[in-house]
């Protein structure tokens, strides 16, 4: 009888910590981060609580993180700075078009070429301006007509042929380092 009321204690404070966890993740637009945070922990516990106690549990997919390897581009300076447009859009591609209010890294990338070269942000620019991506990624160039609100922050200057690039997705942009 008291084992019985304890267990029902517990559910109840562990519905209330799920409730209060969700409302908190609204209030800053965490929810999918804290579901997925929440879903893993759950399968872990109930495989922690299945008797025999010596069964591992399997979690899903998405519950293992994934291995980030570092890109290595070595390729010459036009084929480089193509890579580095396309790495740009599927940054923004992940984001939802500017659309997903999170933070997060999409890709590092190692840029390493016997070929000495500087790229600078407006040489990847024009690859969206030549490609028509404009609709796509705004890049905010009034001479050509692209964009109306600069949506790729660069805050590294240029890129050489033996560097490290981080792309990330910020709500609304994609910065480049």
């Amino acid at each position: 009888m008291r084992a019985d009321i304890a267990i029902e204690q517990m559910v109840v404070i562990l519905v209330a910590i799920i409730a209060a966890g969700m409302l908190i993740s609204l209030a800053f637009g965490q929810l999918p981060n804290l579901a997925r945070t929440l879903s893993c922990s759950a399968h872990s516990i109930m495989g922690a609580l299945v008797p025999g106690g010596d069964v591992s549990p399997t979690l899903p997919e998405y519950c293992t993180p994934e291995r980030r390897d570092t890109p290595k581009i070595e390729k010459s300076e036009s084929e480089t700075i193509e890579e580095l447009a396309a790495y740009v859009l599927d940054c923004w591609e992940k984001g939802e078009r500017g659309n997903l209010n999170d933070t997060f890294s999409c890709n590092q990338l190692a840029i390493s070429s016997e070929e000495t070269f500087t790229i600078t942000p407006q040489e990847i620019s024009n690859i969206f301006i030549e490609n028509d991506l404009c609709s796509d990624l705004g890049i905010q160039d009034n001479s050509s007509g692209c964009g109306f609100k600069q949506q790729i922050n660069w805050t590294k200057p240029s890129i050489t042929n033996n560097d490290f690039v981080l792309i990330e997705y910020k709500p609304g942009a994609v910065v480049v380092r």
